[in-house]
């Protein structure tokens, strides 16, 4: 479960101002907070907790002498630091980039990294931990040689090398690799669910292209990215201000083609995943997400009341109470959405039931052991567990 509950004065001015343009309201609504008694202390630290340091600094700076002076120092100092260490990294991944895309292997940037380039005016205003590829199964191979001939170590600790080719398991490995600072993950399924993706063809005849550095690379269309933030915000159950902050962004862009989006959460079954961001967002900064553009995402009675006990809207726009769910919950949706039983079964199995040596690879566990057969047991029990402890909280 996330950390405690923010003070009202505090979490209002951290909300507000965690946008790259605070709305009226939001900026009105500061303006009075201001000149109350404000924790400045616990507004820098959570800031630093949910990932928008960068763009409190940007929007405080606009208040002069009203903020304390070492305030804004702090927040300067973690903005510029930001910055340096993307370019950094954006100059690390450069050779690998560009020895990809002329070996003609397709692999493409996504979340962070790739918000910092397109979305974010300046790539000091999103930080990451590392930078994230999806990349084409059948393109492993030879993306691994070329990591091996850049000095790139495996750091996949935790993960059985499966076959990326072998879609049944695709889901199961995601491989990291380091070089210095910079660090690599991989992904070969495209949306992180544990069902077949139904969009592939669609999904690498839309990618695009954009520049770092020199170099080519490549990038999910709009829509597409933005499916996949709103799973990726919800697999981690909302637990960062600014993954809600990213759907934001990029959904409220002109270049968004709503249909599109919806018909690929139509076609992969998680209308509901991405409609349940969507009110998430107009939740913290109201009309962000157009109210006929939320309609073109369907959520049937039984997936709103889930959405709703999991992720209620009031504990996550709250900022806390945030009850982790497992990362597998999305698929459920997903598997609703389809309704296919024998797909749902199997699935859910794969799900529940990984290979023996994923979960002791995992788990730092001795296969077949009663500590391998604890974390079998551990994942059929997670949902209800954290539900359990959400009521608990909440009582």
């Amino acid at each position: 479960m996330s950390s405690g509950r923010v003070p009202t004065s505090t979490h209002r001015l951290l909300v507000g101002l965690s946008r790259l343009v605070p709305g009226a309201e939001d900026l009105a609504r500061a303006h009075g907070l201001i000149p109350d008694p404000v924790d400045w202390n616990e507004l820098v630290r959570r800031a630093a907790l949910e990932g928008v340091s960068p763009l409190l600094y940007r929007n405080l700076k606009a208040f002069g002498a009203s903020v304390p002076a070492e305030v804004l120092a702090s927040l300067r100092t973690t903005y510029y630091a930001n910055e340096v260490r993307n370019f950094r990294l954006f100059r690390r991944i450069v050779p690998l980039i560009g020895a990809a895309d002329a070996a003609g292997l397709r692999a493409v940037v996504t979340k962070g990294a790739r918000l910092a380039l397109t979305v974010y005016p300046d790539i000091g205003l999103r930080p990451f931990t590392d930078i994230d590829l999806v990349v084409h199964p059948k393109d492993w191979p030879g993306l691994e040689k070329v990591l091996a001939g850049l000095g790139y170590v495996s750091e996949s600790q935790g993960r059985t090398r499966l076959d990326p080719a072998n879609r049944a398991l695709d889901w199961t490995f995601t491989p990291y690799f380091r070089l210095g600072e910079l660090l690599v993950e991989l992904h070969f399924a495209y949306l992180g669910l544990h069902v077949p993706f139904r969009s592939e063809e669609d999904f690498w005849a839309s990618v695009g292209r954009v520049r770092i550095d020199g170099a080519d690379a490549l990038i999910m269309s709009p829509e597409y990215e933005l499916c996949y933030l709103c799973l990726h915000a919800q697999q981690h159950s909302y637990a960062r201000l600014i993954w809600l902050t990213d759907i934001a962004e990029l959904g409220s862009r002109a270049d968004i083609d709503p249909d599109k989006a919806a018909r690929i959460a139509r076609r992969e079954g998680i209308g509901a995943v991405v409609r349940h961001g969507f009110e998430l967002v107009n939740a913290l900064w109201p009309g962000t997400i157009p109210k006929q553009v939320v309609s073109k995402f369907r959520m049937g009675p039984l997936e709103s009341v889930l959405q709703s006990a999991f992720w209620p809207p009031d504990r996550v726009c709250r900022l806390a109470g945030r009850v982790l769910m497992p990362y597998y919950t999305p698929t459920f949706f997903s598997l609703l959405s389809r309704r296919k039983p024998l797909l749902a079964a199997r699935t859910l199995l794969r799900i529940l039931f990984p290979p023996m040596d994923w979960i002791a690879d995992s788990y730092n566990v001795v296969p077949w052991s009663p500590k391998a057969w604890f974390q079998y047991a551990r994942r059929l029990g997670a949902p209800i567990t954290r539900l359990l402890e959400k009521n608990a909280d909440k009582a």
